[in-house]
């Protein structure tokens, strides 16, 4: 399977330890794929999906939130897989499908957000930390440094 990865700064910023939480709606009309082409990178995973949703790249590896067929393409996981594509381990299952990932490479936090919440989990630990409760929905999510 190949994933093209594409990566965009949307405005949303928060951390979970005793740090105010903000959360920023941004919208752009469209991307301009020429003026990052040279950023595109093709990885090909050794697990075949029925699509990917979501996916964040750290330093040491990629998460990937798959599309299920049984969930018409929507995710209700989370999977690690090296940089290279080799498949580590699936982290996260939850009942609802998950609206977006951002990773907090300060702390290696993964958040996963649904409609209604914002699961954390700790990456280097493999734990769900908790979750933050968000009062009138959320469709994406994203970590913005500063």
């Amino acid at each position: 399977m190949r994933v093209f990865l594409i990566v965009v700064i949307i405005g949303l910023a928060f951390s979970v330890n005793n740090y105010e939480v903000v959360v920023e709606h941004k919208y752009q009309n469209r991307i301009n794929a020429y003026t990052i082409a040279d950023a595109v990178e093709i990885i090909d995973l050794d697990k075949n999906y029925h699509n990917v949703s979501h996916f964040v790249i750290t330093d040491n590896c990629l998460i990937v939130a798959p599309g299920e067929e049984h969930l018409k393409g929507f995710s209700a996981s989370v999977v690690l897989f090296t940089r290279e594509g080799r498949f580590i381990e699936e982290l996260y299952r939850d009942k609802s499908i998950g609206q977006g990932l951002a990773y907090g490479p300060v702390n290696e936090q993964l958040y996963i957000s649904h409609g209604d919440r914002i699961a954390v989990y700790d990456i280097v630990n493999r734990r769900q930390k908790g979750e933050l409760e968000v009062k009138n929905g959320l469709s994406n999510i994203g970590v913005a440094d500063g």
